[in-house]
């Protein structure tokens, strides 16, 4: 294992992995609810937050996990565990230490009480342990479970003690589900308070309420000497999934989405920020769940860990030589692709001084490892200033990726009339099979024939892998995304029509490039520290209100937008904007009339204005890269179905060229610089029909 570099703050010998404790909880089984409500997803996220902290350097012993069906565990997820693990804390650690809480599980709702964290709905957020039960109307609470300020005193007494407190939640706790999305095989972690025996609320519900009372944990003291930074997988209205993940990978488990790209940005991020974490994380939603928006508060600028105690760097990795091939401490979650490539070297490598020994290219991958083969092509070695392969005169080493794949395949499933394991009104009444029919075959018959689907598009009958969705409804085929919105708003074609067949092929031609488009921001998260955005809104009255986020902002239709732009980065910048609709229009939104979208560094603010339509769901997507001398990067032609540029260019200048030419199957190369020189930014707005 790497041992991180040791903090100024450490005492001798001590690496900063050992000033981390924690306390790791998943519940998956629930003693006295029905069985139904079981979930699938903790016991597969804790070993992957464990395998985290480790390669971190955090010793074991140093953890106190909780849960179920989990190997080692230190007992089951109770109430008394729960609390007891985190009462014992604070008499463990010393100042400048750090301490990881994380809960996997479902949440709930309860009556408050007090009235210090009054809220206009008079909930109290719960987590729900292994033992919860019934609502006790004597006590004024549900039996077992860990109400926020339960927790928020935990971590008081830590803060108090000069502790640094990291809280990761991927439960949700409303019973208030967001806009359904046609993702399979989704369960919720939230548990509905009534299935709790919690009794409705009174009408006459105090109606105070301040940005605090919105919280899970109330946390009364900011100026504890202590830092606090927590991150929740939902708002208090949206909706904390469990999938199969990575969607469409072969032997892919349930996980927690919120766990898997929280570990996937720290994999990214490693010693950036919290922010930065965020933002990736937010990215990630917003290409594959934008129905949830997860939340994050506290003292989201340092550097991930307390100041004595920070990350490993991303990007260098121990192998182990196994056999014929090196096995690696590091997968998917890593950026690691089949096919990726990666530079072996014989020890950690310094900038300017270390040379490789070799190239490994992946073969094998899971989650959080994976397996390369030595590279000994002398033409592809010399290609990478490497003279010849010594790999085989080591026994381990460090690799530092070099090339990695960026998937750019829209996968299309259908055309049925109906889905067995969507939810309504895209499922099945009943989980057969519905029976085929003349609709059905004659779609499938244009959707397969020669030429249908534009490059890069492919059918599949794996619905998780799934980007758009071919539902045959009477005479119409529709085509929709996973973010489903109601079927009289999806676009489709008339199957009856002379020109169905050219009507599918303009459609999907439209919905690959807007759904490679959203897709892409998950490889490009948004940079906040190198172009200031700002979108505001004027409404009937004159008044301007800004649009912040990535939460569904309201927008009446006509209302006149305005976006700031302002390069407060280092580098010149290329920034290209294009609006997305429900239809899969996309319109050039900057820049218009032969104006140039570069935007130098340090320069003042620029003013782009513009008007909300068509009604339904938008999306303004931001595009931004460094700019190159002579070079300028304009991408208003992707606004255009049967415009297209060879792509003689590289990094995501290509990547973007291509979509909607690029050969079926073709997963696109890039370097860690290329990733690194350009991002995606995503604002969804939702345009009301009315003015």
């Amino acid at each position: 294992m790497l041992a991180p570099a040791i903090a100024a703050a450490s005492a001798p010998g001590e690496t900063p992995g050992e000033r981390w404790w924690g306390v790791v909880v998943g519940v998956g089984e629930y003693e006295r609810l029905d069985a139904s409500w079981s979930l699938d997803g903790p016991s597969n996220d804790v070993p992957l937050v464990l395998t985290w902290l480790r390669r971190q350097g955090v010793p074991r012993h140093h953890l106190t996990v909780l849960a179920d069906h989990v190997p080692g565990t230190d007992g089951l997820p109770t109430r008394a565990a729960i609390l007891n693990a985190l009462a014992a804390l604070p008499n463990l650690m010393r100042s400048g230490d750090m301490a990881f809480l994380y809960f996997a599980g479902h949440g709930s709702q309860q009556p408050q009480r007090g009235r210090e964290w009054s809220k206009a709905d008079g909930l109290d957020e719960i987590f729900l342990p292994r033992d919860v039960g019934q609502w006790d109307d004597r006590l004024g609470r549900v039996e077992g479970a860990i109400a926020g300020y339960e927790i928020g005193a935990a971590v008081e007494a830590l803060r108090a003690r000069g502790i640094f407190v990291w809280l990761v939640f991927d439960s949700c706790h409303s019973s208030t589900l967001a806009r359904s999305l046609m993702v399979p095989h989704v369960r919720l972690r939230a548990v509905p308070p009534l299935v709790l025996g919690v009794p409705p609320l009174a009408s006459t519900v105090a109606k105070v309420a301040s940005p605090a009372a919105e919280r899970l944990v109330k946390v009364r003291d900011s100026a504890a000497p202590g830092g606090y930074v927590a991150f929740y997988a939902a708002q208090t209205v949206e909706s904390a999934p469990e999938l199969p993940l990575p969607r469409g990978e072969p032997g892919r488990q349930i996980h927690g989405l919120f766990t898997y790209a929280l570990l996937q940005a720290l994999a990214a991020s490693g010693a950036g920020s919290y922010r930065e974490v965020a933002h990736r994380i937010l990215a990630y939603y917003a290409s594959i769940y934008p129905a949830t928006t997860p939340e994050f508060e506290g003292q989201l600028d340092g550097p991930i860990g307390a100041p004595s105690a920070p990350l490993l760097s991303p990007g260098v990795w121990p192998a182990e030589h196994k056999g014929h091939d090196f096995r690696i401490e590091s997968g998917r979650l890593n950026g690691i692709a089949p096919q990726s490539l990666l530079a072996l070297y014989a020890a950690i490598p310094v900038a300017g001084k270390s040379a490789p020994i070799g190239l490994l290219r992946v073969n094998r991958v899971t989650l959080s490892d994976a397996w390369g083969e030595p590279v000994a092509d002398p033409r592809e070695l010399k290609a990478w200033g490497i003279p010849a392969d010594h790999s085989a005169d080591v026994a381990s080493g460090v690799v530092r990726m070099l090339r990695t794949g960026v998937d750019t395949v829209v996968r299309v499933a259908g055309p049925a009339r109906c889905f067995a394991s969507l939810p309504a009104p895209y499922g099945c009444a009943s989980t057969g099979v519905a029976p085929a029919d003349a609709e059905v075959a004659r779609a499938r018959h244009l959707a397969t024939q020669a030429g249908c689907l534009p490059p890069g598009v492919e059918l599949t009958s794996d619905l998780d892998a799934a980007d758009l969705f071919l539902l045959v409804r009477g005479s119409r085929l529709l085509v929709v995304r996973s973010a489903a919105n109601p079927l009289e708003q999806a676009v489709g074609v008339d199957l009856e029509s002379q020109a169905a067949a050219e009507d599918l092929k303009h459609v999907l031609f439209q919905a690959n490039r807007s759904v490679a488009l959203v897709r892409l921001a998950a490889d490009f998260p948004d940079k906040p520290d190198e172009l200031h955005t700002e979108v505001r809104m004027q409404d009937a009255t004159g008044g301007w209100s800004t649009l912040g986020g990535q939460r569904l902002a309201p927008i009446p239709l006509g209302a006149e937008l305005s976006i700031e732009l302002q390069n407060i980065g280092t580098d010149d910048l290329d920034v290209t904007i294009l609006a997305i609709d429900d239809s899969f229009g996309i319109v050039p939104v900057y820049p218009v009339d032969r104006q140039s979208n570069l935007l130098r560094k340090g320069t003042a603010r620029i003013e782009v204005s513009g008007w909300a339509r068509p009604a339904g769901e938008n999306e303004l997507i931001f595009i931004v890269e460094k700019a190159r001398a002579g070079r300028p990067h304009d991408l208003g032609y992707l606004a255009q179905p049967g415009i297209s540029r060879r792509a003689s260019d590289t990094g995501l200048a290509a990547l973007l060229e291509r979509i909607g030419f690029s050969p079926r199957g073709t997963r696109a190369s890039m370097s860690e610089d290329e990733v690194q020189s350009a991002s995606i930014k995503i604002l969804r707005y939702q345009v009301s029909a009315g003015t």
